[in-house]
């Protein structure tokens, strides 16, 4: 605004109702007052400790040379470049969190798939077991039966 010809005052006021965050939007209106007084920019923006101590220098060394626009420019460029770093590292922290999380979904996925599947295994091998085992004692126990009359007859004959 202020490389368009906007009064400071004015820019200040309007940047005050463009920012979201109210500590923020307060500390430009206190800036902007305090500008009203007579105190420099940078002095009211520095005064808050809102502001990074770079941009506040910036307006500084704009103000006493005369290019505060451009120097405003270089203070937007500098936090976009900070804001950028900043959030290419927080994502780089997050990708292997949630390929984690997505992992332990999938794991999750598996188990709720092949549980059931492992279950209704177990328990026809089981059951199939107990009903062989019954089955061969069974056999085993007629088949003694039969094998003892069998064998005792003629052995009680040639006695």
């Amino acid at each position: 605004l202020a490389g368009s010809g906007v009064p400071v005052l004015e820019a200040l006021r309007i940047s005050a109702e463009v920012v979201a965050n109210i500590p923020m939007r307060e500390a430009v209106d206190d800036a902007a007052r305090r500008v009203r007084e007579g105190t420099s920019i940078s002095k009211s923006l520095g005064a808050s400790g809102l502001f990074p101590p770079l941009v506040v220098h910036l307006i500084a060394s704009g103000e006493t040379s005369g290019e505060l626009d451009t120097m405003l420019e270089r203070a937007a460029s500098n936090q976009e470049r900070e804001l950028e770093t900043l959030i290419a590292t927080m994502l780089g922290i997050l990708e292997p969190l949630l390929i984690l999380v997505m992992g332990v979904v999938v794991l999750l996925i598996v188990l709720a798939i092949l549980l059931p599947i492992f279950d209704l295994n177990h328990w026809r091998f089981s059951s199939t077991r107990e009903i062989s085992a019954i089955g061969v004692s069974q056999m085993l126990g007629a088949s003694r039966v039969r094998s003892s009359s069998v064998f005792s007859a003629p052995v009680s004959r040639t006695l």
